[in-house]
C-alpha cells in the first residue's frame, strides 16, 4: 500500500481495468505473504476477516500483458456459490503499493457474498468492491450480511465517458434480477406477467428473507448515481443510504463536540468509502455509520433536519448570552413565533437535550 491511504486504495480499484477476459479457476491459493497482510494491515483489515474470506496470493498472466508474459503475483479474492470457486478477483500492486491492476476472472455475473447472506433474514449491506465487503465484515463481525457488487467495465477510468454511466456500473445485477423474474414468472406458470400485475421487488427476488437494504456505495456524484440506480433496483422503500462525511463537521460521530484535538491538520475529514472510513477512523465507527447513521433512502426536495445539525448545536453551545430570536426554519411561523436562546441552567439543561437529540439521529 505503500504511502497511500484508504482513499487513493479505493481510487485506484475503481480506477483501473476490470477484465472480463475467461481464466482458470483454481481453489489452492497460496498464503498471504507478509508484506501482503502488512499491506492488508494498513488498510485495517486483520488477518482474522481474510481468513474468513479466503483470501489468498496466486501467480497467474495478466491479460493486459502480451501472450507468453511471464505470470504475475496477485492478491486473490474468491467467489463461493454452495461450496463451489465461480469467481477470482485479482489485484496486482505496485512497487509502491498502489493497485496496478484489477480484473475478474470470469466476468462480473456472481455476487460477491456468502450463500448466507443471500438468505439473510435481516437488513443486508450493499457495497461496491470487495475491499469495502472486508471493510465492513472488519468493523462490524463476519456474521454480518454484506455483499458487493462487481463492477463490470473493461476500462475503469474516471476520464472515460462510461464511467459516469451510473447504469453500467449495475448492469450485471439489473440482468440477474432480469433472471430472477423470468424464474419466478415461469415458476408461477404466468409466462409474461399482464400489464398492470404486481410483480415481485428486487429485493424479493434476490434477498427474498430479508427486510431491507443499507447502501454503502462510494461517496461522489458517480457513487451517489450508482445509489440511486441500486435503490431503484431493489425497492427504493426498502433502501437505507450511508452518506459518508465531506468535512469534520459531517462527522456525525463528533456530535456536540466543540473541540477535536484528535483531529489531524492533513486531514480535511472526507471519506471517500467503508474502507476509507475504516482506515482513518476505526472499526467502531465505521459500524455506527453502517448500522446506525444510515438514512432512508432520500426522496428529492426533502431535507434532513439533522443536516443543519452543526449550525444548531452552534447556536446553542456559543458562549454568548444575549436573547437571540432564530429561525424556525419555516418563515409563515416566523412572524408568529421564534425561538430565544437561555442562560443559565435552562440553558445548560436544553443544551444536554440537543445533544442528545443528535445523538439518536
Amino acid at each position: 500500500m505503500g504511502n497511500g491511504s484508504a482513499t487513493d486504495i479505493s481510487r485506484a480499484f475503481s480506477a483501473r481495468r476490470h477484465l472480463a477476459r475467461q481464466q482458470p479457476l483454481s481453489p489452492d491459493l497460496l498464503p498471504l505473504s507478509p508484506p501482503l497482510l502488512d499491506w492488508f494491515a494498513r488498510a485495517g483489515i486483520s488477518p482474522h476477516t481474510l481468513a474468513a474470506n479466503r483470501v489468498g496470493m496466486q501467480l497467474i498472466p495478466n491479460p493486459l500483458y502480451p501472450a507468453g508474459a511471464a505470470p504475475v503475483q496477485t492478491i486473490a479474492l474468491p467467489y463461493y456459490r454452495s461450496g463451489q470457486l465461480v469467481n477470482m478477483r485479482h489485484l496486482q500492486l505496485a512497487p509502491d503499493g498502489s493497485i496496478a491492476a484489477s480484473w475478474l476472472a470470469r466476468g462480473g455475473r456472481e455476487l460477491y457474498c456468502s450463500d448466507a447472506t443471500l438468505a439473510s433474514q435481516g437488513e443486508v449491506i450493499v457495497c461496491c468492491s470487495e475491499l469495502d465487503k472486508l471493510a465492513i465484515e472488519e468493523a462490524c463481525g463476519i456474521g454480518v450480511a454484506v455483499l458487493a457488487v462487481p463492477q463490470p467495465l473493461p476500462s475503469w477510468k474516471a476520464s472515460d465517458s462510461e464511467y459516469s454511466n451510473a447504469r453500467r456500473h449495475v448492469m450485471h445485477l439489473e440482468r440477474r434480477l432480469g433472471a430472477l423474474l423470468a424464474a419466478h414468472s415461469a415458476a408461477e406458470g404466468l409466462g409474461e406477467a399482464p400489464l398492470g400485475q404486481r410483480q415481485p421487488s428486487g429485493l424479493q427476488l434476490l434477498l427474498p428473507n430479508a427486510h431491507g437494504v443499507v447502501l454503502a456505495v462510494e461517496a461522489g456524484t458517480v457513487g451517489q448515481a450508482v445509489a440511486a440506480e441500486l435503490a431503484r433496483l431493489i425497492s427504493e422503500p426498502h433502501c437505507r443510504l450511508v452518506r459518508w462525511p465531506t468535512a469534520w463537521a459531517d462527522h456525525w460521530e463528533l456530535a456536540g463536540q466543540s473541540v477535536r484535538t484528535s483531529q489531524p491538520l492533513h486531514d480535511s475529514g472526507y471519506r471517500a468509502s467503508a474502507l476509507d472510513m475504516l482506515q482513518k477512523d476505526g472499526p467502531s465507527v465505521l459500524q455506527l455509520y453502517v448500522h446506525q447513521f444510515a438514512r432512508e433512502f432520500p426522496i428529492p426536495g426533502l431535507q434532513h433536519f439533522g443536516d443543519y445539525m452543526e449550525t444548531i448545536w452552534n447556536m446553542w453551545s456559543s458562549p454568548v448570552d444575549e436573547q437571540l430570536a432564530l429561525t424556525t426554519g419555516w418563515p409563515s411561523l416566523d412572524d408568529i413565533y421564534r425561538a430565544r436562546r437561555r442562560s443559565g441552567r435552562g440553558r445548560e439543561r436544553l443544551n444536554q437535550n440537543v445533544n442528545r437529540f443528535y445523538g439518536q439521529l
